[in-house]
C-alpha cells in the first residue's frame, strides 16, 4: 500500500502503526524507529449480510490523498486517510456516507480499529478524556539511543471513534464524517494543532476549508519546483510518485531566505532521510529507519537544486552533529570528524552487527558528507551556511580526516588511503579505494576554497602540506585497459567476482572527476560488465548518467529503462530495493537515483563551485517534451524546457542577489562561445549545444583544481614522466599544444566534444616524500 506522509509523520494505508520523525527506541545498533499505535487507523468493513460491495482504490499523488470508494445498493461510500500538509501534526480519516436516489433502506458501516494497543518500542499511559469527549495519550520510549540521550516522549490527542455509521432511511444529503489525531513529542504542539483543527470543523463550512488548506499546501509546493513529462504516460507518472514519497518524508518548504515554512506551526528539527522514508524502519529490512550515505549521494541533490531550503534541512542534520562525528574521529584514532556509517538521533555509530565491515572501514560516507555541503554551497552561495551554520570549520575538520588517514608509500612515491571500503561491500578492507580517494582529494581542495570564501588566511587553515597530500593521493589506474581498478590489487582480489552496486562509477557521476571520455566509457563498460543480474535500484542511474556524459544515448536510455522499470510496483508507483518485490520497500535512494538521472542526465545540469554547466540536453524514452520547473540556482528560479529540437531556458524570477549569464558553446558548429545577460524574465535557447551559467558576482577566490596526479596513458591524459625528475624552480606554464617538458614532447590531451575540459597536470613526478615538494607546483 501507499505511504501517506508530510515531513513530520507518515504511515502505510491501513497499517496499524505510526511513525514520527526523530523517534526511536532502543540502544546502540538496536535502535529503530519507534511504531506508535495509531489510534485513528480505521478500515470500513460490513456485516456478512451485506452483499454486492464494489471496492475501488485511488491514490493523488498531487495531494497525497489516499481513497477507498465503495458501491452499495443504497449508497456510496468514499473513505479518504492522509496527514494534513500545512497542519502538520494532524492525521485524519474522512468518511463520507452518500444516499442513492430512491435510497429506502439504512446504510450501516463497521468500523474496524486498526490500532494495535501492544508495541514493544514504548510504554503506553492510559488514556485521558480531553474536553469530555475526547482522549489524550502519552506514551515513552523504552530505551534511549545512547549516554546522554533520554527516552523520548510521544502525545497524541484524538477522537473518540465510534464503532460504527449509518445513515438512516430516506436520507436526502450526504453524511460526513471525520476523525482526527494529532501527535507531536511536545505536547502543547500536539494540543494546539487539535484544538485548532476543531474549531475549524465547528465552523460552518469548516471541513472544505481544512481540506482546501491541505491542497493548498501541496500546490505550493508543486509550483516551486516539479517536473512534468509528456509523451510517456507510465514514466510522467513515476516521476510524480517518485517526487511525491520524497515529499512525504521530507520537512515543510521555505519559499523566501529567512522566511516562514509554509506551515500552521514551525517544524521540530529534522532527523534525516532514511532509506525507506518515514513510513517504515522498525525492522532490519527497513534498514530500522536510520540515515545512510546515499542521504547525500542520492536523495540530497535533487532536493538541492529543487527545494534548496529542504536541501539544507538534509545537511543540517549532520551538521548539527558534528560532536558526535568529532568524538568518533578521536575514539577511532583518527583527526578531524569522521560520521558514523549508520545514523539516527544522536549522531553516534549504530550500525547492525551485520555491518561491522562498514562500521570500520566504510570512510567514504564522510567524503559523502562533505561533498554534499560542497553541492548545497555551490547550488546557492549560502553565507549564512559558512559563517553561522558552522560550513568553514566543517570542510576544515573533513580535510582534516582525510590527510591524517593517508600513509606515504616509497614505492609507489604516493599517499595511501589504506583499510578501506567502497560503496561495493563485497570487497571490504582493501587499500586505495579509487571512489574514496577521489571524495578525500576533492574534500581538500574544496577546503582551501572555503578557506577564502570565509575571509580566512588560507594556508593557515588548510597547510600547503594537506594540499601536496591532495594531489599526490594515489589513484588505482590500470594503464593496460586504460580504465580505473576499483582498489589495489583489483585483479587478483576481484577476479571474476560480480559487482553489488555503483562503486569506480561514482567517479564520474555524482563526483564528475576530471577525466576523458575514453577513461568514462572504459569505465562504464567493465563495470557494468560486472554487475550482477539484480543490483539495487540506485546502481542503474548511476549508469545512464554516466552514458548520458559520454554520450551514448542509446546506452543510457538502457540504463534508465532498467533503473525503475523492475523497481516500481504497481499501482501505486511504490519503489523496493531489489526487482520484483525484494528488500526494502518504499526505497527512495532509487527514487533519488531516478530523479537524478532526470535532472543530472538528461537536462544536463552539472554544479560546479562557481557556474553550472549544462550537458547538451535530451530527451528521455519516449518522451515529447520534459519541462522542469524550478531549478534553483544561486538565488534565481529557472526552467527548462526540453524538446528534441532544442532546449529553452527561462529565469522565471528570485531573491535578484545573483544576476546571471549564460555562455553558449557553439565550437561544435564551428561557432565561437557567446555569452549574454541572462536577466529575470528573460529566456534562452539553445539547439543541440551546452552552455554555462554563472554570477556576475565573483568571489575572488580560485575555485578547487579538483584533479591529482595520476600516472594515466598518454592517449588519455598527459604521461607522466618516468624516473628521477629535477623539479623546477620556476612556475611551469602549460598552453594547448605540444610542449617541450624535461626534454621529451607531450601533448596536453583535449577532447574534440564539449564539454570536456583540459586537464590541469603538474608537470613533474616526486620520486621523494612531497615534504620536499615546492607548493605550488604549476602556474596553469
Amino acid at each position: 500500500m501507499p505511504v501517506v506522509g508530510n515531513g513530520h509523520m507518515a504511515m502505510s494505508v491501513y497499517n496499524d502503526s505510526i511513525f514520527l520523525d526523530g523517534v526511536y527506541n532502543g540502544r546502540g545498533e538496536f535502535s529503530r524507529r519507534a511504531r506508535i499505535p495509531a489510534e485513528a487507523a480505521l478500515r470500513v468493513n460490513f456485516s456478512s449480510s451485506v452483499t454486492n460491495i464494489q471496492r475501488r482504490f485511488r491514490f493523488n499523488l498531487d495531494t497525497g490523498v489516499f481513497e477507498e470508494n465503495i458501491t452499495l445498493p443504497h449508497c456510496d461510500i468514499v473513505h479518504r486517510t492522509y496527514c494534513h500538509k500545512y497542519y502538520t501534526r494532524v492525521f485524519i480519516q474522512e468518511i463520507i456516507m452518500t444516499p442513492r436516489t430512491g435510497q429506502i433502506q439504512q446504510c450501516k458501516l463497521q468500523l474496524d480499529h486498526l490500532r494495535d494497543n501492544y508495541t514493544d518500542d514504548f510504554e503506553i499511559f492510559k488514556k485521558e478524556p480531553f474536553n469530555n469527549a475526547d482522549w489524550t495519550r502519552r506514551l515513552r520510549t523504552h530505551v534511549a539511543e545512547g549516554d546522554g540521550a533520554s527516552p523520548r516522549d510521544v502525545y497524541m490527542f484524538f477522537d473518540d471513534i465510534p464503532r460504527d455509521l449509518s445513515l438512516p432511511r430516506n436520507a436526502q444529503n450526504p453524511q460526513r464524517n471525520v476523525f482526527v489525531m494529532t501527535l507531536d513529542t511536545d505536547r502543547s504542539r500536539a494540543e494546539r494543532a487539535y484544538t485548532e483543527v476543531q474549531r475549524v470543523l465547528s465552523t460552518t463550512n469548516g471541513y472544505n476549508e481544512l481540506y482546501k488548506d491541505h491542497l493548498d499546501a501541496w500546490r505550493i509546493l508543486w509550483q516551486y519546483a516539479r517536473i512534468e513529462i509528456e509523451g510517456n504516460v507510465r514514466l510522467a507518472k513515476v516521476t510524480k510518485a517518485a517526487l511525491y514519497y520524497m515529499m512525504s518524508s521530507l520537512p515543510p518548504l521555505v519559499r523566501e531566505t529567512g522566511g516562514p515554512q509554509d506551515t500552521y506551526q514551525p517544524a521540530n528539527p529534522f532527523m534525516g532521510l532514511a532509506r525507506s522514508g518515514l513510513g517504515a524502519g522498525c525492522n532490519t529490512t527497513d534498514y530500522n529507519g536510520h540515515v545512510f550515505w546515499d542521504h547525500e549521494m542520492f536523495m540530497m541533490p535533487p532536493m538541492t537544486i529543487l527545494y534548496p531550503s529542504i536541501g539544507k534541512e538534509m545537511l543540517m542534520y549532520r551538521m548539527n552533529r558534528r560532536s558526535a562525528a568529532k568524538e568518533r574521529a578521536s575514539q577511532t584514532g583518527n583527526q578531524g570528524e569522521r560520521f558514523p556509517w549508520e545514523s539516527a538521533i544522536t549522531g553516534r555509530e549504530i550500525t547492525t552487527s551485520y555491518a561491522k565491515f562498514q562500521q570500520e572501514y566504510a570512510h567514504h560516507i564522510t567524503g559523502a558528507v562533505g561533498w554534499a555541503a560542497r553541492n548545497y554551497y555551490s547550488a546557492t552561495r549560502d553565507q549564512e551556511f559558512m559563517d553561522s551554520n558552522g560550513g568553514c570549520d566543517f570542510s576544515k575538520e573533513i580535510a582534516r580526516f582525510w590527510q591524517n588517514k593517508m600513509k606515504w608509500n616509497n614505492t609507489k612515491a604516493r599517499w595511501d588511503l589504506n583499510e578501506c571500503q567502497g560503496p561495493n561491500d563485497l570487497h571490504s578492507y582493501v587499500n586505495n579505494n579509487a571512489y574514496t580517494n577521489a571524495l578525500a582529494t576533492l574534500s581538500i581542495q574544496w577546503a582551501r576554497y572555503v578557506a577564502c570564501l570565509c575571509r580566512r588566511n588560507e594556508k593557515d587553515e588548510i597547510p600547503d602540506e594537506w594540499m601536496r597530500r591532495s594531489v599526490d593521493l594515489y589513484m588505482p589506474y590500470n594503464d593496460r585497459y586504460r580504465r580505473h581498478d576499483e582498489f589495489d590489487d583489483y585483479e587478483y582480489r576481484a577476479g571474476n567476482q560480480s559487482l553489488k552496486q555503483a562503486d569506480t562509477t561514482l567517479l564520474h557521476y555524482p563526483l564528475g572527476w576530471n577525466t576523458t571520455k575514453e577513461i568514462m566509457r572504459n569505465d562504464l563498460e567493465f563495470y557494468e560488465g560486472k554487475l550482477n543480474s539484480n543490483p539495487p535500484a540506485l546502481t542503474y542511474s548511476v549508469h545512464a548518467i554516466g552514458w548520458l556524459r559520454v554520450p551514448d544515448k542509446s546506452r543510457a536510455d538502457s540504463m534508465f529503462e532498467r533503473s525503475y522499470s523492475s523497481y516500481v510496483q504497481e499501482p501505486f508507483k511504490t519503489w523496493t530495493e531489489y526487482p520484483n518485490y525484494q528488500g526494502s520497500v518504499n526505497f527512495l535512494p532509487g527514487m533519488g537515483g531516478f530523479l537524478s538521472t532526470l535532472l543530472f542526465g538528461y537536462a544536463g545540469i552539472h554544479i560546479k563551485p562557481e557556474e553550472m554547466m549544462v550537458y547538451p540536453p535530451t530527451l528521455p524514452p519516449g518522451v515529447n517534451t520534459m519541462r522542469i520547473y524550478g531549478v534553483h540556482y544561486l538565488g534565481n528560479s529557472l526552467e527548462f524546457e526540453i524538446q528534441s529540437s532544442g532546449v529553452t531556458l527561462r529565469n522565471t524570477g528570485g531573491d535578484g542577489k545573483h544576476q546571471l549569464r549564460v555562455r553558449l558553446n557553439n565550437t561544435m558548429e564551428g561557432g565561437r562561445p557567446e555569452e549574454r545577460e541572462f536577466r529575470q524574465g528573460s529566456s534562452i535557447q539553445a539547439t543541440n549545444t551546452g552552455l554555462t551559467i554563472f554570477s556576475t558576482t565573483v568571489t575572488n577566490c580560485k575555485p578547487p583544481d579538483d584533479t591529482l596526479r595520476v600516472r594515466y596513458s598518454p592517449v588519455s591524459y598527459m604521461v607522466a614522466p618516468s624516473g628521477p625528475q629535477k623539479l623546477n624552480d620556476g612556475p611551469q606554464k602549460l598552453i594547448s599544444g605540444p610542449q617541450e617538458l624535461y626534454g621529451g614532447t607531450q601533448k596536453l590531451y583535449r577532447e574534440p566534444q564539449w564539454p570536456q575540459e583540459a586537464i590541469q597536470w603538474p608537470p613533474e613526478a616526486i620520486q621523494q616524500p612531497p615534504e620536499a615538494t615546492r607548493w605550488p607546483p604549476e602556474s596553469i
